[in-house]
């Protein structure tokens, strides 16, 4: 497939940086434009995540209302058994093409054919590995792996695989080109889709499968748009005499990933191992996805922004490591206050806008809410790792944090059940990330650049969140008492935080309010992306 004159351009502005990688000094005009376009990037990706987070929240109170909690624990034995089988979708060759990105055109050949074979590859482990958990579950009397629903759920998972396979390139294309705001464009038309797909078959009656059936039908519709935005120069011979050559780079990634996603079903993997107990394992999930919607919201997007713009700066260390530690301190003057807030108006929330029989998730949610304080800076340590080159690094670090990973939460699960589980990943999430800032900056140093990134946050988040809870005390019981909670508790805590951080650091009270206002320009612009397009659509159809 060829490649437009645009896209050409596009890449000769990357390369115009690329000399970086051999040691040279960034340009000043280059590094702010760099610079620039990365912020821009970050704005409309964090706008897109707002809007997608709205509504996720919007979509999950309707499922909860729907579904039973039994619904729910399905679905998390479900990806307990396809999150290793995912890694052979894409194990990390985007990662490594990134890396290649002043021969981005040499390699994409090569890196779409591996990844089409690696996903086809990944469907069928996943298929395999459903069918053989499901015999071995009705051999060995373990009724929540061997219901049927299960089984199907993990097919239709494997059904979707080569088709978020072959998506990578293109994605990969518009992140090293710094195309964020098509990026974010199709990333939000995926979300909207499958989350009007899944309230839609859960009111027909689907149960599970409304969580997994969106899951296919997105990666089918995404993948010509993707194409079509990136055009990616990818051509109809395999390239296969450079399979060996990413596989050998990828390989530290794809231990990384592995262990990172040991680390991210670890939880339900234990608590369903140890009580078999759907209706358990499905209130602690709701409590997951409720927690981490604010996480998505601030986190999701740093790798995918930071990763490229490091990669430019490659070569300036210092540049690279200052980046780095900012983002850090950006994130915590964020997600401190959120998280405190979260703590807060849990129950409030629960009583108010679920059914009763999700109100034993409360205190799930207030537990995994104070791992983020700390386990949030991985994101951009992460970045660092992955922008370096440090892959083997990257390897051993992940692997630590997942032996910690199940030797903090499996004797917690097992002394606390769900509540156990929740108390030992947020424990966990605060160790993991201790780990990579000493790994990262190659230097226990880096555990002081850790900490001086997140106390100042933490500290003033501190008074303001004993005034909330004393006001909270007095507020009376019932929907008025609730109600009144939200409303004034978080309005209290935020003030509070804010006016005591603008005299710490008046700076980050300045990028805060920068980075909300910078929001809402991307999120009207993404608002109005349907409506252009149906005129467009219109015009076209009458022309013809």
């Amino acid at each position: 497939m060829s490649q437009s004159s645009g896209d050409i351009n596009l890449l000769g502005k990357v390369d115009a940086v690329a000399p970086a990688r051999s040691g040279a000094s960034v340009p000043s005009s280059a590094a702010q434009n760099i610079g620039s376009r990365a912020a821009r990037g970050m704005v409309w990706l964090t706008a897109q995540t707002v809007v997608t987070r709205i509504t996720s929240f919007a979509t999950q109170l309707a499922l909860a209302w729907l579904l039973a909690p039994g619904d729910f624990g399905q679905v998390s034995l479900v990806y307990t058994v396809t999150a290793i089988a995912v890694l052979l979708n894409n194990p990390g060759v985007d990662e490594v093409l990134l890396q290649k990105q002043r021969y981005l055109r040499r390699w994409t050949t090569a890196a779409f054919w591996l990844n089409v074979v690696l996903g086809l590859a990944g469907g069928g482990v996943m298929a395999l590995s459903g069918v053989l958990v499901h015999e071995v579950a009705i051999r060995s009397g373990n009724a929540a792996y061997a219901n049927p629903n299960v089984l199907w759920m993990i097919l239709i998972l494997a059904a979707a695989a080569p088709f978020n396979a072959a998506s990578m390139v293109p994605v990969v294309v518009l992140r090293s080109q710094l195309r964020f705001a098509r990026l974010a464009a199709v990333n939000l038309a995926d979300v909207l889709m499958a989350q009007v797909l899944s309230v839609v078959l859960a009111a027909l009656g689907c149960g599970p499968y409304s969580f997994v059936v969106p899951f296919l039908v997105t990666a089918i519709a995404r993948l010509p748009i993707l194409w079509i935005l990136a055009r990616p120069p990818v051509h109809w011979r395999l390239s296969a005499h450079r399979w060996a050559s990413l596989i050998g780079s990828t390989r530290w990634v794809a231990g990384q990933r592995l262990f990172y996603s040991l680390t991210a079903i670890g939880d339900y993997l234990v608590l369903g191992a140890l009580y078999d107990n759907p209706t358990l394992s499905g209130l602690y999930y709701f409590a997951f996805l409720l927690c981490a919607q604010i996480i998505q919201v601030l986190c999701n997007n740093v790798g995918a922004v930071l990763t490229p713009a490091l990669n430019a700066m490659l070569g300036d260390r210092a540049r690279m490591e200052q980046a780095t530690q900012r983002a850090m301190k950006s994130m915590a003057v964020m997600v401190v206050p959120a998280m405190a807030v979260q703590v807060l108006l849990a129950g409030p929330a629960i009583r108010l806008l679920f059914a009763s029989k999700w109100e034993p998730a409360i205190p799930l949610v207030q537990l995994l809410s104070l791992g983020p304080v700390l386990y949030t800076a991985i994101w951009p340590l992460a970045s660092l790792l992955s922008a370096s080159g440090r892959f083997r690094d990257g390897f051993y670090l992940w692997g630590l944090v997942a032996l910690l990973f199940f030797a903090v939460v499996t004797p917690a699960t097992w002394l606390g059940a769900a509540h156990g589980t929740a108390m030992g990943v947020s424990l966990w999430g605060w160790l993991a990330a201790i780990c990579f800032a000493a790994g990262a900056y190659r230097s226990i140093a880096g555990i002081g650049r850790l900490f001086n990134a997140v106390w100042r946050p933490i500290v003033c988040a501190s008074p303001a969140v004993a005034a909330a809870s004393a006001i909270q005390s007095f507020m009376p019981q019932g929907v008025i008492g609730d109600l009144l909670t939200a409303g004034i508790t978080s309005s209290v805590l935020l003030t509070i935080y804010l006016a005591i951080l603008h005299r710490v650091d008046p700076d980050a009270v300045g990028q805060l309010l920068h980075h909300l206002n910078g929001v809402l320009h991307p999120i009207m612009s993404l608002a109005q992306r349907p409506i252009q397009l149906a005129l467009w659509a219109r015009k076209y159809s009458r022309g013809t």
